[in-house]
């Protein structure tokens, strides 16, 4: 006889949010619920999480929180608890810098053009194809050997820029990481010798298949970024802004 997992057996006591509780009691109930692991599933934005957890809770009886609970400031890493650092700090030296550029409304007026927000789509407003197995995240491979702290964060730039191009593929432009999330999932997953391009993958997976049968809405509030220093630019098409713990993506219109 399988007997069941106690919630103290679990990640009950690491959870610190009401959606982070569901997951463990998702897991006491159904231990084969087909989730991310504990750790990856808290760094996504709580809408996504409410997401992931929506059909496993379904599944196995338990009733998610009304509304959204998100930690905010401090990111867990290890048994400790590290506040993230400025962007531009962690990618000194690298061109990230948005020059000239300022809110214009609800976009971002650069002398390269306008940037404008992106929100969650409608799955009718995707490709064909969008939310197929065959759609992978496929972020780049890590450099081999040892690199140092600038070849780091470029490699962490361009496997980000990847990650939003393959959310607003699937019509998650408005539930988005921060780069300072995805920096310390990176940082964490190291110290444990964990694939950081097979976790995003997985979670990836998960999304995609939730994402096909479940709606979601166009934004998660009307709240607005009104910092540009709080912004990053990943690419000449891309900017995000991480800004009370929430992240917004920014697309250059292409004229």
């Amino acid at each position: 006889m399988v007997m069941q997992a106690k919630a103290e057996d679990t990640c009950m006591p690491q959870a610190k949010t009401a959606l982070e509780k569901a997951y463990c009691e998702i897991k006491v109930s159904d231990p084969s619920a087909r989730l991310p692991n504990f750790n990856d599933f808290r760094r996504n934005p709580a809408n996504i999480q409410r997401m992931l957890l929506k059909r496993p809770a379904s599944r196995a009886g338990v009733q998610l929180p009304d509304g959204v609970g998100v930690r905010k400031k401090s990111i867990k890493v290890g048994s400790g608890s590290v506040k993230p650092v400025a962007k531009v700090d962690k990618l000194a030296n690298v061109d990230t810098q948005l020059v000239g550029c300022s809110f214009y409304g609800s976009n971002i007026q650069c002398p390269r053009g306008y940037y404008y927000p992106q929100n969650n789509l409608n799955n009718k407003r995707l490709r064909r194809g969008a939310l197929a197995e065959t759609n992978k995240l496929a972020l780049p491979g890590e450099p081999q050997g040892t690199f140092n702290e600038r070849e780091k964060r470029l490699y962490l730039l361009r496997s980000y820029e990847q990650y939003l191009t393959k959310m607003l593929d699937i019509g998650l432009g408005g539930s988005t990481m921060s780069f300072t999330k995805f920096y310390y999932v990176y940082e964490e997953g190291s110290d444990k010798g964990l694939s950081f391009s097979e976790r995003f993958e997985q979670t990836f997976h998960f999304l995609k298949r939730d994402k096909a049968s479940l709606a979601v809405k166009s934004s998660y509030g009307d709240k607005k970024p009104n910092k540009i220093e709080l912004c990053l630019k990943v690419s000449s098409e891309l900017i995000t802004c991480d800004q009370d713990g929430v992240n917004w993506v920014f697309m250059r219109k292409n004229t």
